[in-house]
């Protein structure tokens, strides 16, 4: 939503940090368990252990901070 409200503004470019910023904000929106089943269901995919996808899924997440 914050780089679709840039571009809506006619800011073609952002730094890195407000490109950190984002994307922390949109995966924490995307990422989630509700969406993560249906992306499952849809796909007719049925993994072995539901449990085990969630516990890797957050392994990576938060370990990049943007810069003050």
């Amino acid at each position: 939503m914050q780089i679709e409200a840039l571009m809506h503004n006619v800011v073609n470019h952002i730094n890195k940090q407000e490109f950190l910023v984002a994307y922390k904000a949109a995966s924490s929106l995307a990422l989630n368990a509700n969406n993560i089943k249906a992306g499952f269901a849809a796909t007719k995919l049925v993994p072995y252990n539901l449990d085990q996808v969630f516990s890797k899924l957050n392994s990576g997440m938060g370990n990049v901070t943007p810069p003050e």
